[in-house]
């Protein structure tokens, strides 16, 4: 029907040829001379003139000679956005993900094994998926555009089953942690551990290391050299100009005021009147003649010297911070439940301090490893307790007494817990800030060997 309401072919002056298919769009053959009758369409072998029977090949033809003839016109009417338009490559998220999972398991050592597949999957491979992808700036790992969909169901289908790794499973997950590398596969014999990114290699420590300052007065009493009060000559550069020094450096300034001043008495030192002040100060009426150099250093460092501290990460003693005063202290406390006398809870507070300024990852974090609650408390007062010490700190309040694991945890130390949460822990709080307080009724926990 819809053909014979169209006008007969080549009938209409105004019909417009398809550049494509060499006919007019309104003569019933759709703009192509190889539409016979409505029926079926011919291959196309030429283009040209009036008798369309030449034009045609037979119907039996092979349909990969269909042309229109015209090159230059086909191109002409093709859209000149082609060009702008070119599909951008596309992204082999199978072959990143097989790639990076073999070496992180090359960058794996014995030791750390056996290692939960999620932390092997978020520690080890993800960083790097994003070495591999490094010529993508925006590249994310894109788990369901695999064709395992899961990192799971790769490491069963995948490795395990071609015996590149052995996988212990659990009562809910079949692939729940990695317990063997047969490193003598073919995917794993050609990597080099260097080649990739370890995360355990390249972990980082934070250490605490004290520092001293000298008190104007004590240096106007004793003539101290300003570039040496200033720590103008230190070793490390953080520290030139700040006046943050070491024990040993202060020590060596007194010694050289004592040489200056012909006090040195073998053992002993003589006490002149700055030296006496210096030391003594208002006990001065109690204060010797003469005194021994080892209680000599133990006043200078007690009485005379302010505190103060470095923030250094490791290794390379690299300086991150310099503060006055005593370090702040990371607190763990252990105390009984309200509500039942029986259960127990945990706090955590001050660990801002130490880079851990997002409560909320820590907390959760914190209950994954160890299966317990836990909350974030912004406002500590409102149940009684202390308020904290700067606007942004929060506490965290787990259950459980978790004052063991929580405090190998921060540290990073494996052996301070037999939990296997503690392991391939991201943290490195140095130890001597952690303060643990069990409260009333709370007694300390016997390792489990």
């Amino acid at each position: 029907l819809w053909r014979q309401q169209q006008q007969p072919h080549g009938s209409s002056a105004s019909s417009i040829i398809s550049p494509f298919g060499g006919a007019p769009f309104d003569d019933g053959n759709f703009g192509n001379v190889g539409f016979l009758e409505g029926k079926r369409v011919c291959p196309i072998s030429v283009v040209g003139g009036d008798d369309q029977e030449t034009n045609e090949t037979a119907p039996g033809g092979d349909p990969s000679s269909l042309t229109d003839g015209n090159d230059d016109a086909a191109g002409a009417a093709a859209s000149p956005n082609d060009e702008d338009e070119e599909e951008e490559p596309s992204i082999d998220y199978s072959s990143i993900l097989h790639a990076a999972s073999c070496q992180a398991l090359v960058n794996l050592s014995d030791k750390q094994l056996p290692i939960l597949s999620s932390n092997f999957y978020a520690q080890h491979v993800l960083p790097i998926c994003s070495q591999i992808a490094e010529h993508q700036p925006q590249f994310k790992m894109e788990l369901k555009q695999t064709k395992w969909k899961k990192f799971g169901v790769y490491l069963q289908r995948e490795l395990a089953s071609r015996d590149v790794i052995q996988l212990k499973a659990d009562k809910t997950n079949p692939a729940a942690s990695i317990s063997r590398i047969y490193r003598r596969h073919d995917d794993l014999k050609g990597l080099s551990k260097d080649a990739g990114s370890n995360v355990q290699d390249k972990k980082t420590k934070l250490a605490v290391v004290s520092l001293y300052r000298i008190p104007k007065q004590v240096v106007t009493s004793l003539r101290l050299p300003e570039d040496d009060v200033l720590a103008k000559n230190a070793k490390s550069e953080a520290r030139r100009g700040t006046g943050f020094l070491t024990l040993a450096e202060t020590k060596g300034m007194l010694d050289a005021y004592v040489a200056s001043n012909d006090l040195d008495r073998r053992s002993k030192v003589a006490l002149d009147g700055p030296l006496t002040d210096t030391l003594y100060r208002k006990q001065r009426s109690s204060a010797p003649d003469q005194l021994l150099k080892k209680e000599m250093y133990e006043r200078w460092k007690t009485s005379v010297l302010e505190p103060a501290y470095a923030l250094v990460e490791m290794p390379g003693s690299k300086v991150l911070e310099l503060h006055k005063g005593i370090p702040p202290k990371v607190q763990l406390v252990v105390e009984r439940a309200k509500q039942r006398q029986d259960k127990f809870i945990t706090r955590l507070r001050g660990m801002e301090y130490y880079g851990l300024t997002d409560g909320e990852a820590l907390c959760q974090d914190v209950s994954r490893r160890f299966a317990c609650a836990g909350k974030v408390v912004h406002d500590p007062t409102t149940e009684k307790r202390p308020a904290l010490a700067k606007k942004n700190h929060v506490e965290l309040v787990f259950q459980g007494h978790l004052a063991e694991e929580l405090q190998a945890l921060l540290m990073g130390d494996e052996k301070g817990s037999s939990h296997g949460g503690v392991k391939n822990s991201p943290y490195s709080v140095p130890k001597q800030v952690i303060d643990v307080e069990l409260r009333k009724g709370v007694s300390a926990r016997k390792k489990r060997r």
